[in-house]
């Protein structure tokens, strides 16, 4: 950013950034003294062969037809449909206008269709491809970490596109992969299989598979566009089309009527007989059918997820017999079941508790069960089959967990009294019931009986200290709401010495555990501070990181994550950030990836965390020699500030609080300049310091003026740009020299 004077920003650009020649800021460098020589870091690479030929766009002549996608109060996203619509596929992701596009593929799509992207450079642009393996198996912290490197080894910037090409799995990960790199880049999902068409894209979960579990890494991030071409269903290998047909079969459980009556023509006589001359088990479908069901598919999701875009409360419907297909997917190792005949076994076990329970009568189970069959009927569970213990043992720990605050014997799923009759007194519309009625179900299914397990959720023993009483609320803690555009406020307190009430406002929360994140000075000096948290018995652990950017690292990124599972986090956690701001930075991001997002609580140490950090969303790790490219934006459920940990800070750390308060004092001038000026006035020197000037300490009521202030600049601002990629943009002034010089 340029200024033209205090609090005069000079832009003709939303985000207020300007560009400009290099060759001034190398002479400021040379003014300042820096050595002239040839060390450098590797700039972005130049392709040489990535670009193919030059060749004639593709027209758009308007084959596809356009329908938008909404997530509840986010920008809909263009969906297009059509049937052998490859050049306007290629057509429309050229007119995105990238610096380069980073193609995201499995094997399979790669050996059949892999000349379908071959006119996407043909402008010149560059075209860089990742291939995966396929299903599952792509789904893997190796494959996440190969592609973010990847990435950048290919130039990568906010400017590029990723686009993933292939099935439900691939859309996961590469998801999961565009929303962390840069905090997003543009995304377009061009799916392959019927699954991804109407289950995968048709949500913003992104996910990858950890620890032996299912889909408990992820974000929500939500594609640019999505183009769906539906000439790839009819190559489709059977097991691939049946799960696609099993998301649907799951939607006509749920909602019946159209759905359930779609559903079942697909497997009328008439039409098994026109399409596979009477072989029932060979199923095609013609291109009027598929395009049919693919609709209905993406009506289901998108009547719910246009109130509850992150699927947690009314969408957790579609969570129907996921707890139990999950289970035998993992257990069976990955790629064995495909997915959406798992979920039909899902539910056959789902309906067996309903009955069991008195929830569903034994005639609504038949008709149910009767629907179920048309497709699990068709694919047997293979042999030999995993244990129930193993199995159980999967469903014990499914990331819905927590949800319901489950006693140890419970398990949860969502239960229906009919084809089209949810039954639940939760928001969540699950349900929690005895696991015993889950494991008559898996023996009556032949699963056999033996030892072999996976580790279940850990009990924690000496992790809580012993009861002590509670620490009251006394209220001396004053309260405001930051407000991040249109995302929900978030209550944050602030006081000086105010501990009890800091440990009584989190415990008020009233998690299954607290993982604590704090570094190592912070330990060394206030290691007592949160003693009291688990006075109620409710478990603690604690996680210790180095202290400033060191801890910004991807393998402390992945501690954290093996920490959170080895503690038994689950949903009902609670992760608590009590150091600096390089500390938030990465207990945000990893909060944020945890089962999509353990609940939040920043409690900061020093002055920089506490007006310029916790009051961002923005989360971030340093990677591949670059600072804060790695990071999502995730919001804290609560922050609580203390500012009597400001009173013994080092001087380095005090003067880097003020360094941002100056740039807040430069760009808006006013308050913000007169309060920064102030802190440096000689008669505050000199009470504080006796006139010491290099030695600068600050009283508790200035601390507290130059805090609000600082929280004042960021939420004037945040409040319409929650995302710092518009007007928030203003606070990046001097930091692209600063990131570089640190």
């Amino acid at each position: 950013l340029v200024v033209s004077r205090i609090g005069q920003i000079v832009s003709d650009h939303p985000s207020n950034l300007a560009k400009f020649d290099k060759k001034y800021v190398e002479e400021w460098f040379e003014l300042m003294g820096f050595p002239l020589d040839t060390e450098q870091v590797d700039a972005i690479p130049e392709p040489s062969d990535a670009a193919p030929a030059l060749l004639p766009a593709a027209p758009v002549d308007g084959t596809m037809e356009l329908d938008y996608l909404t997530f509840a109060d986010r920008t809909p996203i263009p969906a297009y449909t059509g049937v052998d619509v490859q050049p306007e596929v290629v057509s429309r992701l050229r007119g995105l206008k990238p610096d380069r596009f980073l193609v995201v593929t499995d094997e399979a799509v790669e050996k059949h269709y892999g000349s379908y992207m071959d006119a996407l450079g043909s402008d010149g642009t560059p075209v860089y491809k990742y291939v995966l393996p396929c299903g599952d198996q792509c789904k893997a912290m190796k494959h996440l970490l190969g592609l973010i490197d990847w990435s950048f080894e290919s130039g990568g910037t906010r400017s590029s596109v990723v686009v993933g090409f292939g099935g439900g799995a691939l859309m996961n990960i590469t998801g999961l992969f565009a929303g962390i790199v840069y905090r997003g880049f543009r995304l377009v999902y061009v799916p392959t299989t019927l699954l991804a068409m109407h289950d995968v894209t048709t949500s913003i979960k992104t996910s990858i598979c950890h620890w032996g579990r299912k889909n408990n890494i992820g974000i929500y991030y939500a594609p640019t566009l999505i183009l769906m071409d539906l000439a790839f269903c009819r190559t489709l290998p059977q097991d691939e089309l049946l799960s696609g047909l099993g998301e649907l079969c799951k939607n006509a459980a749920l909602f019946g009527g159209d759905h359930a009556k779609g559903f079942v023509e697909a497997f009328s006589k008439d039409v098994l007989n026109e399409c596979c001359g009477g072989a029932a088990e060979s199923l095609t479908l013609e291109d009027q059918d598929l395009v049919k069901l693919t609709r209905l598919g993406v009506r289901a999701k998108m009547d719910i997820l246009c109130v509850d875009a992150t699927e947690n409360l009314q969408g957790m419907v579609f969570e129907y017999g996921h707890t139990f297909s999950h289970a035998m997917e993992k257990a069976y190792g990955d790629g064995k079941i495909p997915h959406g005949i798992g979920v039909c076994y899902g539910m056959l076990c789902s309906s067996y508790v309903a009955e069991k329970i008195g929830i569903m009568s034994a005639d609504a189970r038949a008709e149910h069960d009767a629907m179920v069959r048309l497709l699990t009927d068709r694919w047997a569970l293979p042999e030999p089959k995993p244990s129930i213990s193993k199995v159980m043992g999967y469903a014990m720990n499914d990331s819905k967990r927590g949800i319901l605050e489950e006693e140890a014997h419970e398990i949860t799923d969502l239960v229906v009294s009919r084809i089209g009759q949810i039954v639940s007194d939760h928001p969540s519309n699950l349900a929690k019931f005895d696991k015993k009625y889950v494991e008559e179900w898996f023996e009556l299914m032949g699963f056999p009986l033996d030892t072999e397990q996976v580790d279940a959720i850990p009990e924690p023993s000496d992790a809580a200290p012993a009861l002590l009483p509670a620490a009251p609320v006394d209220g001396t803690m004053e309260l405001d709401y930051l407000t991040f555009a249109d995302r929900t406020p978030i209550p944050a307190y602030t006081g000086v010495d105010v501990q009890p009430e800091v440990v009584s406002r989190l415990r008020g929360l009233k998690p299954d555990r607290f993982l604590v994140v704090t570094d190592e000075a912070v330990e060394k000096h206030y290691g007592s501070y949160m003693d009291a948290l688990g006075s109620d018995g409710t478990p603690v652990y604690k996680y210790v990181l180095p202290c400033g950017d060191q801890c910004k690292a991807m393998k402390h990124l992945l501690g954290l994550i093996d920490w959170s599972f080895e503690s038994g986090g689950t949903r009902s956690s609670v992760v608590v950030g009590f150091g600096g701001g390089a500390l938030m930075n990465i207990t945000g991001l990893f909060a944020g990836i945890v089962y999509r997002g353990f609940r939040l609580v920043y409690v900061p140490t020093t002055l920089l965390a506490m007006h310029d950090v916790t009051t961002s969303i923005k989360t971030s790790i340093c990677h591949w020699g670059r600072k804060n490219n790695i990071g999502i934006y995730y919001a804290p459920t609560l922050i609580l500030m203390d500012l009597a940990f400001c009173r013994t800070l080092p001087q380095d750390e005090l003067l880097s609080g003020l360094g941002e308060l100056c740039k807040n004092a430069a760009l808006f001038g006013g308050d913000h300049a007169k309060g920064f000026v102030e802190a440096f006035s000689k008669d505050v020197l000199n009470e504080c310091c006796g006139g010491a000037a290099e030695s600068l300490t600050l009283e508790d009521q200035d601390l507290v003026k130059l805090t609000r202030l600082g929280v004042r600049a960021k939420m004037d601002i945040l409040c319409v740009d929650a995302t710092e990629n518009l007007q928030g943009m203003v606070f990046e002034y001097g930091h692209t020299f600063s990131h570089a010089m640190e």
